[in-house]
């Protein structure tokens, strides 16, 4: 390997396992998209990667194991709305509304009119 090589140095493995997670999730391969996420996540954490692993798991119908991931989004990156509503829509699904209600109100606080979550909060009241 050569020092600088993309294709191989760290940089250029985190987004081969990024790009392979799109892949398969775009495939409806959610299982294996965890795992390429997974394994981009270990090298180095950030809230998207926690994010998208979250994202598979609901795909796989898995809302409770999918709620830690959410939370670890909004740990690496508190000022993220689209962090903050994932948490929320990942807590609805597993049936915790409360604190689902108070992670959308977060959104809400972060970016206003947020679409999704303005109408997933309106959902859970009605």
């Amino acid at each position: 390997r050569r020092e600088g090589n993309r294709a191989t140095g760290p940089e250029g493995l985190l987004d081969l396992g990024d790009r392979l997670g799109a892949a398969e999730a775009s495939q409806g391969r959610y299982q294996s998209a965890w795992a390429a996420y997974s394994r981009s996540l270990a090298l180095e954490p950030t809230s998207g990667r926690a994010q998208n692993m979250g994202n598979c798991l609901m795909m796989l119908g898995q809302a409770p194991a999918a709620v830690p991931y959410f939370q670890r989004a909004v740990q690496l990156n508190a000022s993220s709305a689209d962090a903050w509503f994932s948490l929320g829509y990942g807590l609805f699904k597993a049936r915790q509304v409360k604190a689902a209600v108070e992670a959308l109100d977060e959104a809400l606080r972060l970016q206003p009119g947020h679409p999704e979550a303005s109408k997933l909060k309106e959902q859970i009241l009605q």
